[in-house]
């Protein structure tokens, strides 16, 4: 009965707690500020939905890559204030080419913005561009690089503003540089397909990992507020998004920064509108790049400046219905006699002159046969009028070979001055030796280096500190053998002087030698009368001048 009711009691305090988990997520998404509040395209039964770029554009993306693009603002210089309403301003920008392709007029640019008006492009950074008649006041420029498809790029350093002044500070167009501002840059102008790029620029903004870290702190979150045609979504991303459902004509499109209660962010041009006019079948380069009407091989040239595309193929050449008449004109003109011949010809070559034009390929053949040469070739040589030049051919010839007094001086000439062969002794001349043609050397043709493979900017920085990590090893091991080389050296140079340092003890023959002499310090005239041996008997016997030295008394 006890255990019973305690699997009841359980159960009860099991689904009471469920209950209450679910009441509180039922109060949490009835509430206006949540996230989960948060609508995206074509959720809600919007028309607008957001869809993947298009297959080119993710192509040519990967190769753009390995760009970390630096913009800097040369002039005007922050906070200056200048006394001319003509302003002249410069731009410079590291790792990233900056181009227009003359075939297609698109390539990697600069978007130049004065105040909140809509951006122009800068294709040449080295140009000034230069600001006519602008009011009194203050103005903000803005400066960020995108892509040829006007992707703005978001890594560090690719964006840039400065404030400046003409005659006098206003209080209007100058952002607070400790808060968090936005910068719109698409959808602008007009469009001729879908989908449609929605992108912009943020700065002074948290991560959301150290924004949504502690829910106490000052930090404040931030997410995007897009309106289109009156239909709003939030989104908390900063990255390109392509929408697809825009009516066509004017639209106009409203982007806002809030913070993650939904309110906005107090700061210059934090809310700005754009009107754009969408026309469907538009003919122009971004158009065709997002129906998908140029291939990558082509559009590859709009990131590479020094990139050729191939040689389009030729069109295939439409075949023509062959005539059946055309065919039997060589036949009736090998029916035909010869002396018919001449005449018609000329008529037959009038009639087939069109048919080349048109260049049917069965009909070349048979149009210029060499069967009609043969026909012509007859009658010259029948004909009597060659006969009479035939005849006097030997007569013009007779008097050339009747002439014998022409040889008769050449065979005296060897016979009797035999003594003129020393003539041969003379050097002849010299001929000119032939000129060197030496040959040109012709450029060989490289061959074109292959793409480099895109690498994201993780994998940069990884490769990078491979090699860091690999150079500090090897220093490493570098530094250790010098360490135990030097040891090394020093060892064997303290065993080296160690040796002259060192007293080297005396041989048995060194001490035997010096007995020998400590024995013979005696008076001068005793030591004449020493009989003197050789030192090998002294050293075999060293002890039998003993006994006769001891006597010896000074």
């Amino acid at each position: 009965m006890l255990g019973k009711s305690w699997q009841y009691l359980t159960k009860r305090l099991v689904a009471s707690m469920l209950a209450a988990f679910l009441a509180v997520g039922l109060w949490s998404c009835s509430q206006p500020n949540a996230k989960s509040s948060l609508r995206r395209p074509g959720i809600g039964g919007s028309k607008m939905a957001e869809v993947a770029p298009p297959p080119v554009i993710q192509e040519l993306r990967r190769e753009l890559d390995i760009y970390q693009p630096q913009v800097k603002i040369l002039s005007p210089r922050a906070d200056e204030v200048l006394q001319d309403t003509k302003v002249s301003v410069r731009v410079q920008v590291q790792d990233l080419p900056t181009f227009q392709d003359e075939a297609l007029e698109l390539g990697p640019h600069l978007h130049l913005m004065l105040d909140n008006q809509p951006y122009g492009a800068i294709y040449d950074p080295q140009q000034p561009i230069v600001f006519d008649s602008l009011e009194p006041g203050t103005h903000t420029i803005r400066v960020f690089a995108a892509s040829p498809w006007d992707e703005s790029f978001k890594n560090e350093g690719a964006y840039a503003q400065t404030t400046f002044h003409l005659f006098a500070k206003t209080p209007e167009n100058k952002p607070d540089l400790s808060k968090p501002l936005l910068t719109y840059s698409r959808p602008r102008d007009s469009y001729g397909a879908e989908p449609i790029l929605l992108d912009f620029y943020i700065s002074n903004v948290p991560l959301h990992l150290v924004a949504q870290e502690d829910s106490e702190d000052d930090i404040p979150d931030w997410r995007i507020r897009c309106t289109i045609n009156g239909e709003s979504f939030i989104f908390d991303r900063w990255e390109p998004i392509y929408l697809k459902g825009l009516k066509p004509g004017k639209n106009w499109i409203q982007m806002e920064l809030l913070d993650d209660q939904g309110n906005p962010f107090p700061n210059a041009f934090n809310n700005t509108v754009r009107l754009i006019d969408y026309q469907p079948g538009g003919q122009d380069t971004l158009s065709k790049l997002t129906r998908g009407e140029i291939s990558g091989a082509i559009a590859r040239s709009i990131i590479d400046p020094n990139y050729k595309p191939p040689a389009p193929e030729p069109e295939p050449l439409e075949k023509v219905d062959e005539p059946p008449s055309k065919p039997l004109i060589p036949q009736k003109i090998e029916e035909k006699s010869e002396e018919k011949l001449d005449a018609e010809t000329d008529e037959e070559e009038i009639k087939v002159a069109p048919i080349e034009k048109v260049r049917p390929m069965p009909v070349q053949p048979p149009i210029t046969p060499p069967k009609l040469q043969k026909p012509i070739e007859p009658p010259v040589i029948k004909s009597p009028a060659i006969e009479p030049p035939v005849e006097e051919v030997p007569l013009l010839v007779e008097p050339v070979l009747t002439a014998p007094k022409l040889p008769v001086p050449v065979k005296e000439l060897p016979v009797e001055e035999q003594p003129i062969e020393e003539l041969p002794i003379a050097p002849p001349e010299k001929q000119a030796p032939p000129p060197i043609v030496v040959p040109r050397a012709t450029a060989v043709p490289r061959e074109a280096a292959p793409a480099p493979i895109p690498q994201s900017s993780e994998q940069v920085r990884q490769r990078a500190m491979e090699k860091v990590d690999a150079a500090a090893d090897k220093l490493d091991d570098t530094l250790d053998a010098l360490k135990e080389r030097s040891q090394q050296v020093s060892q064997d140079t303290q065993k080296f002087f160690k040796r002259f340092r060192q007293t080297p003890e005396p041989s048995e023959a060194q001490k035997r030698s010096k007995g020998l002499l400590n024995r013979f310090q005696q008076p001068v005239g005793k030591m004449n009368d020493f009989p003197v041996e050789s030192s090998e008997s002294l050293q075999d016997s060293p002890d039998l001048l003993t006994p006769e030295l001891e006597p010896i008394s000074p």
